[in-house]
């Protein structure tokens, strides 16, 4: 598990996405969020609802993927919350 950590951590430091990142260890974001297929990724508001899930592996410079990240930030920002994300792995 170690090592996942350590990769996980460098994806995202190398991505500089400008938001945090939760590492799934014992599958329980998974199962609440139903997330069946690894890698999953969602983003989360900070009243826990999920705003956008994406199952299977991501490009993140994809325009539809920024599209919809922007999206959620932008209405999260109109009532003041702050962006999360889970990239479960």
């Amino acid at each position: 598990m170690a090592k996942a950590a350590r990769v996980a951590g460098d994806f995202a430091k190398k991505m500089d996405l400008g938001f945090n990142f939760l590492l799934d260890r014992d599958m329980k974001a998974s199962k609440a969020w139903g997330a069946r297929v690894l890698p999953a990724t969602f983003i989360v508001g900070p009243d826990g609802v999920v705003r956008y899930s994406y199952y299977g592996a991501i490009d993140w410079s994809r325009a539809d993927v920024r599209r919809a990240i922007s999206d959620a930030d932008r209405r999260m920002s109109a009532h003041g919350c702050a962006l999360r994300a889970c990239a479960c792995r």
